[in-house]
C-alpha cells in the first residue's frame, strides 16, 4: 500500500487523493441516476458523471476529473460529509492551485495540515503553492516596474512637445529681436547718411556764399580802379 501510494504521489502530485482514495470504486455504493453516473466515471465521461452525482464529494471529483477546475472548487466547499472532509478539502486546494488561486490554495493546505500534522502531499503542495506565490509577487512587482517606465516614458514624449515650443518661442523672439536690432541700426545708418548728405549741402551752401563775396570784392575793385582812371 505504501508503494502504491508513493507511486501514485509523485507522477500526479496534485491528483493524489482523487487518484489513490478512490471513492468511486464500485457501483454497489449508489442507485438509479447514481450508478448511471458512475459507471460513465468508470467509462472516463466524467462530465456526464458529474451531472449525475448529487452527492458534492463525488461531483467535485468527476468536475476535476474532466478539468472543470473552478466548479470543482465550487463542489468541494459544499462537502459536509465529516468521512470525507478532509479529502474535500484537500482537493480544494488542488482545484484552487489548478485556477491559479495559489493564495486559496495555501489557505486550504494549511487547514489539511492543522488537522493533520502527518498529511506529507498537503505540506508538499503547500510549498508548491508558496513557491507559486513567490514568483506571482516577482511577476507583479516587474509588472509594476514596467508600467511605471512606460509612464514615465509617455511624460517625457509629452513633455517633449512643450519643450520644443518653448525653444521655438524663445527663438522667435530673439529673431525678432535680432530683427528689430537691425531695423534700429539701418535707422541709424539712414540718420547718419542724411546728416551727412545735410553737413555736404551747408559746406556747398558755404562755399556758394564765399564765391559770392569774391565776387562783389572784385566788382568793388574793378569799380575803383575805373574811378581812378577817370
Amino acid at each position: 500500500m505504501a508503494d502504491r501510494r508513493h507511486a501514485c504521489r509523485w507522477p500526479f502530485l496534485l491528483l493524489a487523493a482523487l487518484l489513490c482514495n478512490p471513492v468511486l470504486a464500485t457501483a454497489a455504493w449508489f442507485t438509479n441516476d447514481a450508478q448511471d453516473a458512475a459507471r460513465a466515471y468508470e467509462a472516463g465521461d466524467f462530465e456526464t458523471a458529474a451531472a449525475g452525482f448529487d452527492d458534492a464529494y463525488r461531483r467535485g471529483v468527476a468536475q476535476y476529473r474532466g478539468g472543470q477546475y473552478e466548479q470543482a472548487a465550487a463542489s468541494f466547499e459544499r462537502v459536509t460529509r465529516e468521512e470525507v472532509k478532509g479529502d474535500a478539502t484537500y482537493n480544494l486546494g488542488n482545484a484552487r492551485y489548478q485556477t491559479g488561486d495559489y493564495q486559496g490554495a495555501v489557505e486550504a493546505y494549511e487547514a489539511v495540515i492543522e488537522a493533520d500534522p502527518a498529511h506529507e502531499d498537503a505540506r508538499h503542495n503547500l510549498a508548491l503553492a508558496m513557491a507559486q506565490l513567490g514568483v506571482v509577487a516577482e511577476e507583479t512587482r516587474e509588472e509594476a516596474q514596467e508600467e511605471q517606465k512606460e509612464e514615465q516614458e509617455e511624460e517625457d514624449q509629452g513633455d517633449q512637445p512643450q519643450e520644443q515650443e518653448q525653444q521655438g518661442d524663445q527663438q522667435q523672439e530673439q529673431q525678432e529681436q535680432q530683427e528689430s536690432g537691425d531695423q534700429q541700426q539701418e535707422e541709424q545708418q539712414e540718420g547718419g547718411e542724411q546728416q551727412k548728405e545735410e553737413q555736404q549741402q551747408g559746406g556747398e551752401q558755404q562755399e556758394e556764399q564765399q564765391s559770392g563775396g569774391e565776387s562783389e570784392e572784385e566788382q568793388e575793385g574793378e569799380s575803383g580802379s575805373e574811378g581812378e582812371q577817370g
